[in-house]
């Protein structure tokens, strides 16, 4: 993590029950943006593109997955869907220093630490987590070990008819062929994959 002080992230501000799709993606944005502008880096996005900041843009958001809430004993779209996010960064020098910052910064923005602990990497690489939640806020996670950095972030879960439209919108989006994997991180099995991550 730099010297520099963890800021804000700007115009952050809890959402209330069921907000809408651009709600919740500008809520992954904005701290996603504030938190990694001065936190270990620099940081990859899952595709293995570099990650340049917040994109608030509609065609930004497309490329977000919408995932259900709702479990296998559930009918469809009955908890309503979420979206999460992830990047990947090098390893840091010292990984508990990397995390000194960051329960600062969380609180400065409305979340709480509920967890931290020794992350998933080898144990000679030093790694650790911290991770926070907030009321009508995204979850966060932070991993730091000498081998890589960590962050994810979900939002809650929404029934509101923007989000499970987002859907079928992206599904008929051109753009996106499901037989094609984008996603670095996805296989559960691969051992550099985020523990607990979303996205």
């Amino acid at each position: 993590m730099s010297t520099t002080i963890m800021e804000p992230a700007p115009g952050l501000e809890p959402l209330g029950e069921d907000p809408t799709r651009d709600e919740l993606l500008t809520l992954v944005e904005r701290p996603t943006a504030a938190f990694t502008g001065s936190a270990a880096g620099p940081w990859d996005k899952p595709n293995g593109e570099r990650y340049d900041g917040a994109d608030l843009s509609p065609s930004r958001f497309m490329d977000y997955p919408a995932r259900t809430c709702a479990g296998v004993h559930d009918e469809p779209n009955s908890k309503g869907s979420d979206f999460g996010y992830r990047l990947m960064g090098p390893g840091v020098v010292d990984p508990a220093a990397a995390l000194g910052q960051a329960p600062v910064w969380a609180e400065a923005n409305g979340w709480r630490e509920v967890e931290s602990g020794t992350g998933g990497g080898s144990p000679e690489s030093g790694s650790v987590f911290i991770h926070f939640t907030g009321v009508g806020l995204p979850a966060v996670t932070f991993d730091a070990s000498t081998e890589y950095t960590r962050y994810a972030i979900q939002t809650p879960c929404s029934s509101q008819p923007t989000v499970l439209r987002h859907v079928t919108e992206r599904a008929e989006d051109p753009r996106y062929d499901p037989t094609i994997p984008r996603d670095r991180f996805s296989d559960p099995t691969d051992s550099t994959a985020p523990t607990g991550a979303t996205g």
